[in-house]
């Protein structure tokens, strides 16, 4: 085996993806192929950057340490196989209780000082979700009159989250659906893109803690309240956790300051800056950003091919898996 196979073998060991994989099918007729072996080979897939299925069984036929490490003994399913087993892996929803046990494993005994929050675009490649106008409520012109009801405004998300407890429910309420996003990048330029938002946390060395994916028009502070429980449920103890101006917002802090946590939020333009103490640990924040970078340019998120966020979320959760079990190997 060449040094990429060790280090792929040790990730294996340590993500063990294979543990929360219930196989599915029967045994007799056409040639049965283990669904916790397609797992290994979708997580080589990303471990390789391989932009398709057609890629990696081409990969898989050339490389026999491959096909051993996988379990392929004999011989290796076809794409059409491979494709099934994909819908069952995103149907099954295994890679967020593999990322979970494997938080746990490494952080449940673990104090967290720095926790970092951000967002990313994940580009997709089906048609945006067309929205539909609701009804404006018709009343006629000029000051309204004692007799006229009296307007009632409806709490928004925040709020919600806000008197809400636990976090598996508030992400379930988060939109998915594919649709079109807008955000400012790193050099303040307005960019859209259709798809979705891939939402994470990440500690000071970028061990990925929890993810999420939502649609790409969903608000950032939208995501902060449901993930720092999650996170918080996974951690021993967080102290501080990091975000940028798109998560200033009141009730974010009233709900982190709840759990005990000490929010650092870059102040928004003609607000209040950060204290000295406070900007110096801001500058941890950048951990984030290298770790987008990571999973875009080195671990297949520029290479979404798959249709349906059940199938995007599972694709993500891949090269969030690879993150992890990378991080795990730098930092013993």
């Amino acid at each position: 085996m060449s040094s990429e196979h060790s280090e792929f073998a040790a990730l294996l060991n340590e993500v063990c993806v294979e543990a929360d994989v219930q196989e599915v099918g029967l045994f007799g007729g056409r040639p049965f192929y283990p669904l916790r072996c397609s797992a290994r080979a979708f997580l080589a897939k990303a471990f390789w950057n391989l932009p398709t299925n057609e890629a990696l069984l081409s990969r898989l036929e050339a490389d026999g340490a491959l096909r051993r490490l996988c379990g392929f003994h004999t011989a290796i399913p076809s794409a059409s196989t491979l494709c099934r087993h994909f819908e069952e892996l995103a149907r099954q929803s295994t890679l967020d209780k593999t990322l979970e046990r494997v938080v746990r494993q490494r952080l449940e005994s673990q104090t967290v000082y720095h926790l970092v929050r951000d967002s990313t675009s994940i580009v997709g490649r089906e048609a945006p979700l067309k929205k539909q106008k609701e009804p404006r409520a018709k009343r006629r012109r000029g000051r309204p009159s004692k007799s006229d009801p009296p307007v009632v405004k409806l709490p928004n998300r925040i709020e919600t989250q806000l008197h809400s407890d636990g976090y598996l429910q508030l992400i379930a309420e988060l939109p998915t659906a594919c649709d079109m996003g807008t955000k400012h990048c790193t050099k303040g330029r307005v960019m859209h893109w259709c798809g979705f938002k891939l939402h994470i946390d990440v500690t000071d060395d970028g061990f990925p803690v929890s993810a999420i994916t939502t649609s790409a028009s969903v608000h950032d502070s939208q995501a902060a309240i449901p993930m720092s429980r999650m996170s918080s449920d996974r951690c021993a103890q967080v102290f501080y956790e990091l975000m940028d101006k798109a998560y200033d917002a009141e009730l974010v802090r009233r709900a982190l300051e709840a759990q005990g946590h000490v929010p650092i939020i870059q102040p928004k333009p003609r607000a209040a800056q950060l204290d000295p103490a406070k900007r110096e640990r801001f500058k941890a924040r950048t951990v984030v950003e290298r770790s987008f970078s990571e999973l875009k340019d080195r671990l297949g998120l520029r290479n979404v091919r798959v249709k349906g966020h059940a199938k995007v979320h599972t694709h993500i959760m891949l090269g969030v898996l690879c993150l992890a079990g990378s991080v795990i190997l730098r930092n013993p």
